[in-house]
Protein backbone atom coordinates (compact mmCIF):
# COMPACT_ATOMS: atom_id res chain seq x y z
CA UNK A 1 0.00 0.00 0.00
CA UNK A 2 1.20 3.98 0.14
CA UNK A 3 3.06 4.35 2.43
CA UNK A 4 1.26 7.80 3.16
CA UNK A 5 -1.53 5.52 4.12
CA UNK A 6 -0.09 2.87 6.18
CA UNK A 7 0.84 6.12 7.98
CA UNK A 8 -2.77 7.33 8.41
CA UNK A 9 -3.88 3.70 9.49
CA UNK A 10 -0.95 3.41 12.17
CA UNK A 11 -1.66 6.41 13.85
CA UNK A 12 -5.82 6.18 13.49
CA UNK A 13 -6.13 2.66 14.15
CA UNK A 14 -2.82 1.54 16.35
CA UNK A 15 -2.99 -1.93 17.59
CA UNK A 16 -4.79 -3.45 14.64
CA UNK A 17 -3.83 -5.11 11.89
CA UNK A 18 -2.94 -4.51 8.66
CA UNK A 19 -4.45 -6.73 5.73
CA UNK A 20 -3.64 -6.11 2.26
CA UNK A 21 -6.13 -6.74 -0.46
CA UNK A 22 -6.02 -8.58 -3.41
CA UNK A 23 -5.13 -5.48 -5.76
CA UNK A 24 -2.03 -4.79 -3.61
CA UNK A 25 -1.02 -8.01 -3.31
CA UNK A 26 -0.83 -9.03 -7.12
CA UNK A 27 0.55 -5.16 -7.81
CA UNK A 28 3.75 -6.67 -5.29
CA UNK A 29 3.91 -9.57 -7.23
CA UNK A 30 3.91 -8.38 -10.34
CA UNK A 31 6.75 -5.77 -9.90
CA UNK A 32 8.38 -8.84 -8.42
CA UNK A 33 8.57 -10.41 -12.21
CA UNK A 34 9.32 -7.44 -13.78
CA UNK A 35 12.29 -6.90 -11.83
CA UNK A 36 13.24 -10.81 -12.29
CA UNK A 37 12.73 -10.50 -16.14
CA UNK A 38 14.49 -6.91 -16.11
CA UNK A 39 17.70 -9.01 -14.57
CA UNK A 40 17.55 -12.52 -16.62
CA UNK A 41 16.31 -10.72 -20.21
CA UNK A 42 20.39 -9.52 -20.63
CA UNK A 43 21.62 -12.72 -20.03
CA UNK A 44 19.30 -14.57 -22.19
CA UNK A 45 19.85 -11.99 -24.97
CA UNK A 46 24.04 -13.01 -24.69
CA UNK A 47 23.38 -16.69 -25.28
CA UNK A 48 23.82 -18.10 -28.85
CA UNK A 49 20.95 -20.14 -29.39
CA UNK A 50 17.19 -18.43 -29.19
CA UNK A 51 15.22 -19.94 -26.56
CA UNK A 52 11.30 -20.79 -26.53
CA UNK A 53 11.13 -20.02 -30.43
CA UNK A 54 8.43 -21.56 -32.43
CA UNK A 55 7.58 -23.66 -29.23
CA UNK A 56 3.86 -24.20 -29.99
Amino acid sequence: MWTPCLAVITEKAAGTVNILDWFHIMIHLSNAIDVGHADEAPKLKKRKEPLLTKSH
